[in-house]
């Protein structure tokens, strides 16, 4: 039986505003497309979802950047739980940073990745890889309701989302972007650790973080990140395996000790004992709760608690990724 493929794409992701979406186009021509949506608004994606499932889609191509991944996990897992719907995804590199497809996406860009999934796809030569998401549920701290739950693949706190910002306003306005634009940032953040006033950013935010039900342990932290993903961009590892969760964590105490050195252990992968004598921390676990007041991000999508909430992660279904 032939599988049955629908594509959606997000006009306004970085990789198909500067590509003219040529992956769209190439996909259009395909004969085995059975469903296309543009993605122009994420208000749609209920109906574009229920569109997809009532034309009984076996595998969605998403051709857009880590939102769009986000917001078609959230809709499939958080959002339809009286019409089940799990279709196996393919991941396009066409957003900014591109993190998810960087693990588990399709090699390339653009109509040439398009052309090599397609290849693969009618060939019965794909490679399938399965991932556990995120959960992540705003929970009141009063009565436990759920305000809003997320589905995604890498969360952060702290200086990640302030490192976004500070790409967004003074690397990516340069017009230096994707890997290149991360490793300017990381490199900017970095070089300010030398300067003697190094601003906020170095001072962290007040987290309180709770492992598996443990005990608080409320602190200021400089970063906090959260995958289950297996692979980051520029070959970055940040984590050693302490425990037997399948929700990998780090952990940086503010201000961040030994900054440049711990950075280049990160790098040769050389992480671990050394680098927890300094403070910091790394760990698997089923369940993270955060008690945080300054907005997060979960794949570069920006979160705000509201007073009185915690963020809640948890280890969400595992989904099934098609690459060629």
């Amino acid at each position: 039986m032939s599988t049955r493929v629908g594509i959606i794409s997000n006009p306004r992701s970085e990789g198909n505003r500067s590509s003219g979406g040529d992956a769209l186009r190439a996909a259009l021509e395909w004969p085995g497309l059975c469903a296309h949506a543009e993605l122009d608004d994420f208000r749609m994606l209920p109906e574009i979802i229920e569109r997809f499932r009532q034309a009984e889609i076996d595998l969605v191509i998403l051709d857009g950047g880590d939102g769009t991944v986000q917001g078609v996990l959230t809709e499939l897992l958080t959002g339809r739980d009286d019409r089940p719907f799990k279709p196996r995804l393919a991941v396009l590199a066409s957003g900014m940073t591109n993190l998810i497809a960087a693990d588990i996406g399709v090699k390339g860009r653009g109509r040439a990745a398009l052309e090599r999934l397609v290849e693969a796809v009618e060939s019965r030569r794909e490679t399938v890889s399965s991932r556990p998401t995120i959960r992540l549920d705003l929970v009141d701290c009063h009565d436990g309701t759920v305000r809003r739950s997320l589905s995604g693949m890498f969360f952060g706190a702290a200086a990640l989302r302030r490192g976004a910002d500070f790409a967004r306003e003074r690397v990516h306005a340069r017009g230096v972007k994707h890997l290149a634009g991360v490793a300017v940032t990381i490199a900017a953040i970095a070089w300010r650790s030398l300067r003697p006033d190094r601003g906020e950013l170095f001072a962290g935010d007040e987290i309180g973080l709770s492992v598996d039900d443990g005990p608080v342990d409320l602190r200021h932290r400089f970063l906090f990140m959260a995958t289950t993903l297996e692979r980051l961009v520029l070959g970055l590892w940040p984590f050693w395996d302490q425990g037997t969760g399948r929700l990998r964590y780090f952990d940086v105490p503010a201000p961040p000790p030994r900054l440049l050195a711990s950075l280049a252990r990160v790098l040769v992968r050389r992480t671990g004992p050394r680098m927890a004598k300094h403070g910091y921390g790394s760990g698997r676990a089923e369940r993270l709760s955060l008690a945080l007041e300054a907005p997060c991000v979960l794949d570069g999508e920006i979160v705000a608690p509201r007073p009185y909430e915690r963020i809640a992660l948890s280890v969400g279904p595992t989904v099934e990724f098609v690459r060629a």
